[in-house]
């Protein structure tokens, strides 16, 4: 008889380029859903968002237009497993393991947000109702259907399980730790002025010490300091998205978006912000970078801690 086991249903469209299943981290295995478990899930999915259905069994064509429907061999609901036993009464909890590993896959280049939706399975394999709808991270936005894909590789889970290891190792009372738990509560106020600012906030307080700087000193700080981890990052700040500005000219631009926003002023895209490219843009760019930050800080604590002091 087999194991009952217990799942999380990715919310996140993404094309998986390894192998499946595949063990993420030890006793956590990422699999296609099947068939019986898609017509199992769709009630509570729906529910849950009437879009969610439609963003994993539709895509557009090569050159955008309308949703179509793809084959169900194709389908993008992905399922990250584990056997129930792994949640005895004196081990982890299943929101714990879930949530450790979806604040994991928030750091890396792809996410794997699987804590959202959690479902229980019986012995002979059936899927249960779902057992919880809600997370400790806040509802992702990543499931819109109009978005493209993302590859899920054999490099995604790499960094995947350097990460989880990394954030299992990381004394609970170094100040990197607030960083981390501050980015993780961030995820609610995705696409937000509050968003861009608590971000640029963050990327302020890892690299900077002092709130006694002045403005010009920071925005010099975090240039120069970010220019020198940017040699050592695995893969470097691309400012490909600012074709107009040099790294300098960038920072300065995102200190003057996140000071309109503290001030309660609305952005001009069109203006004086305008190499900013939109406020996405800037959105996308600062989350990369933090995310960039937090696994190098996490890689070497010991170095950022003495940046952050220089």
């Amino acid at each position: 008889m087999k194991e009952p086991r217990v799942y999380g249903l990715v919310l996140d469209r993404i094309d998986v380029l390894v192998d499946l299943p595949v063990e993420l981290v030890p006793g956590i295995f990422l699999q296609r859903a099947t068939s019986q478990q898609v017509t199992c899930m769709l009630p509570t999915i729906g529910d849950y968002d009437r879009n969610l259905p439609r963003a994993f069994s539709h895509e557009t064509g090569p050159e955008g237009g309308e949703l179509r429907p793809i084959e169900a061999e194709r389908w993008r609901f992905y399922l990250v497993d584990a056997p129930a036993s792994r949640f005895a009464e004196d081990g982890p909890t299943i929101e714990n393991t879930l949530f450790e590993l979806s604040k994991a896959s928030r750091l890396a280049t792809v996410e794997l947000p699987c804590e959202y939706l959690v479902f229980g399975v019986t012995r002979d394999g059936e899927l249960k109702e779902a057992m919880r709808r809600t997370s400790l991270l806040g509802r992702p936005e990543c499931f819109l259907v109009a978005k493209k894909p993302l590859p899920f590789d054999g490099e995604c889970l790499r960094q995947l399980r350097a990460v989880w290891a990394q954030l299992r190792k990381l004394d609970r009372q170094h100040w990197l730790r607030q960083s981390l738990d501050m980015y993780f509560e961030l995820r609610p106020m995705m696409r937000t002025g509050l968003y861009a600012l608590s971000v640029f906030a963050l990327i302020e307080g890892i690299l900077t010490h002092s709130p006694a700087f002045r403005e010009e000193m920071v925005k010099r700080q975090i240039t120069n300091k970010l220019n020198l981890l940017n040699k050592r990052f695995e893969i470097p700040i691309d400012y490909a998205c600012f074709p107009n500005s040099d790294p300098g000219t960038v920072w300065a631009n995102l200190q003057n978006l996140r000071n309109t926003i503290a001030h309660g002023g609305r952005p001009d895209f069109h203006g004086e912000l305008a190499d900013l490219g939109g406020h996405e843009v800037a959105v996308d760019f600062l989350d990369q970078v933090v995310k960039k930050l937090l696994r190098h800080a996490l890689k070497e604590p010991e170095l950022i801690t003495d940046l952050r002091e220089c």
